[in-house]
């Protein structure tokens, strides 16, 4: 289970990470990327990375929809 400051770090990560980059990679190497990112900024142990890659997963339609619509305001 991720606590709260975990899941607001993953959500500020996706914030900040271009539309490209979101759109750009496979479900896998986003995943990779994200967490990447959140273990530069904050040590996860074994639980946490996969509780992590767990929710990840589970929000890639709505990370994905998110930059979408962050692409449409762009334009």
């Amino acid at each position: 289970m991720l606590n709260s400051s975990t899941l607001q770090k993953i959500w500020s990560l996706i914030e900040i990470t271009s539309t490209q980059t979101i759109l750009g990679k496979s479900d896998r190497e986003l995943v990779l990327y994200l967490l990447r990112q959140l273990e530069n900024k904050h040590d996860l142990n074994l639980q946490e990375y996969d509780s992590a890659t767990d929710y990840i997963y589970s929000k890639m339609t709505l990370i994905r929809d998110l930059a979408d619509s962050r692409e449409l305001v762009a334009l």
